[in-house]
């Protein structure tokens, strides 16, 4: 090899890696809570696996964030454009308020059922029940397991989250976070039941998927192997993931970096 090829290789490696586009929580807490509360398997973490199957395939680069990682507002994770939360049940403040700031700056949220309805010590969090309640537009009511409801996700409006993904989308699992939308969310699905005939709760609890300013969240864990195996679910939650990253990317959409808002 020639000075200069040497050269020019150093200069290579030299070169900082291009940012992740996606941050994906992957929660100490959560896998403790699963181990404390006797879960067979490693449901969470074939959750986690999941997600990254689907990021893989999408051709998108991320970057995993612990509970820590996190907290301290992760240079890597500032620098992202949507962090994933597929079920980070326990979080702190210090967590909560580095995910403000990340989406003050223009970054945006996929969050998925328990994710942030507990404080560390396990107590619901105040006002809404959910620590990222605000952000997201819902207050959390209650969890319901009670066949033949929640069946299924109903399309309630058209947006690029249904492209190509059928009316109903089926969750047999029948499990489901009943929240509340807060003024200024969005109902993209709502709960069905297992026969598609019948809404499973009142409008004003009823709702799936809630969009809001800072991303979308979604009532159930749609990443458990049993769901995620479902075409359909998979599509949705694609079309997820590349709305969001196209929303962050939208011009004059402030984006997120290590010195906030660039």
């Amino acid at each position: 090899m020639t000075c200069s090829l040497a050269l020019a290789a150093l200069l290579l490696l030299a070169q900082p890696a291009p940012a992740a586009q996606v941050a994906l929580h992957v929660s100490d807490a959560t896998l403790e809570w699963e181990a404390a509360v006797g879960f067979l398997g490693d449901a969470y973490g074939l959750q986690v696996e999941n997600v990254r199957q689907l990021l893989a395939g999408l051709g998108l680069e991320w970057v995993e964030l612990s509970d820590e990682a996190l907290e301290q507002g992760d240079a890597r994770f500032l620098a992202a454009e949507l962090l994933i939360m597929p079920g980070s049940r326990r979080m702190s403040e210090a967590q909560l308020g580095a995910i403000g700031r990340f989406v003050a700056a223009g970054g945006r949220l996929l969050v998925f059922y328990h994710s942030s309805l507990k404080t560390p010590d396990g107590a619901l969090y105040e006002p809404y029940g959910f620590g990222l309640g605000e952000l997201l537009r819902v207050e959390f009511v209650g969890w319901n397991h009670l066949r033949p409801l929640h069946g299924s996700i109903r399309r309630t409006a058209e947006h690029p989250v249904w492209q190509e993904v059928p009316e109903f989308v089926e969750t047999p699992r029948n499990r489901a976070v009943v929240v509340r939308t807060l003024p200024g969310g969005q109902v993209l699905g709502v709960w069905y039941d297992d026969f598609r005939a019948t809404a499973s709760h009142p409008e004003a609890t009823n709702a799936a998927v809630v969009l809001s300013e800072a991303g979308i969240y979604v009532g159930e864990a749609l990443w458990v192997p049993e769901l995620f195996a479902d075409d359909s679910v998979r599509r949705l939650l694609g079309n997820m993931i590349h709305f969001l990253l196209e929303a962050c990317a939208e011009p004059g959409s402030p984006r997120p970096g290590p010195g906030g808002a660039s």
